[in-house]
């Protein structure tokens, strides 16, 4: 069974807490943020890296989430990357059928924002940025 972002970080920090890195410092998220990962995998190191506070955002950002193997295993709550292999292994076989979920039971309904509480500001959220270079599929 999936679990949520919070449930996954505290039992990765419980059972590997070397995968993990945290920044405290403020990080600019144009191109800063993703240069201290890029640094990191010229050394061989592949942590989750945990950016506490992004410049001009209110929220922070986590890079290399799904990294390695072993981080995988612990989001699917395997106890091991054989264990995740064998499970997912399995599923292929015998995917489990869709099933229409009532519109008031839906999880997505769990937390509803109303009034100044909806106010998020999404402008004001900054994602990092990997690379300077423009995509190709960016309109001309």
């Amino acid at each position: 069974m999936g679990k949520d972002l919070r449930t996954y970080l505290e039992e990765l920090g419980q059972k590997h807490p070397q995968e993990i890195m945290v920044v405290d410092r403020e990080v600019d998220p144009k191109f800063e943020a993703s240069g201290v990962v890029e640094k990191l995998e010229q050394r061989e190191k592949f942590p989750l890296v945990f950016f506490k506070k992004l410049k001009g955002s209110a929220m922070p950002a986590i890079i290399n989430l799904g990294a390695s193997y072993q981080r995988l295993a612990v989001a699917m709550g395997a106890g091991s990357v054989e264990e995740m292999e064998k499970n997912l292994a399995g599923m292929e076989r015998a995917p489990v059928p869709g099933r229409e979920v009532r519109r008031d039971e839906a999880p997505v309904k769990e937390v509803i924002l109303k009034g100044a509480e909806a106010d998020l500001d999404l402008a004001a959220t900054s994602a990092p940025n990997m690379r300077s270079i423009a995509s190709p599929w960016k309109s001309l």
